[in-house]
């Protein structure tokens, strides 16, 4: 029985150590600091570790890996969203319209309002 208590508390820890990640990206629209490789890397150790939990039928190995895994995901979609938001290269990507360059639509060669030098 105590075994069951250890393994629960560290299932319960294992969730909530993302959470205040989560949270940080969501609230801050920032997702650029996040290894885009390392939530893979990890994602993968977590399927194999289900496929472990499942040869030894320990559920908390299951259970802990699938809410790493969706955690991870969560992590991932507020990044990539965020990401898309910020204007890009060639004006790809929402926020501000790149500035149009020989007054052609589109054609901003990566230049936006935010990294414009203005001439005087």
């Amino acid at each position: 029985m105590e075994q069951y208590i250890i393994g629960y508390s560290a299932l319960g820890c294992s969730f909530l150590y993302r959470v205040p990640q989560i949270y940080k990206i969501y609230n801050s629209k920032k997702g650029e600091d996040i290894s885009a490789g390392m939530i893979h890397c990890q994602n993968t150790s977590y399927v194999l570790y289900i496929v472990y939990g499942y040869l030894i039928s320990d559920l908390i190995y299951i259970i802990s890996s699938i809410t790493s895994i969706i955690q991870n995901l969560i992590i991932l979609y507020f990044k990539y969203r965020f990401e898309s938001h910020k204007g890009g290269v060639g004006g790809v990507g929402g926020g501000k319209e790149g500035v149009e360059i020989a007054g052609v639509p589109g054609l901003t060669g990566g230049i936006t309002e935010e990294t414009r030098i203005p001439i005087k």
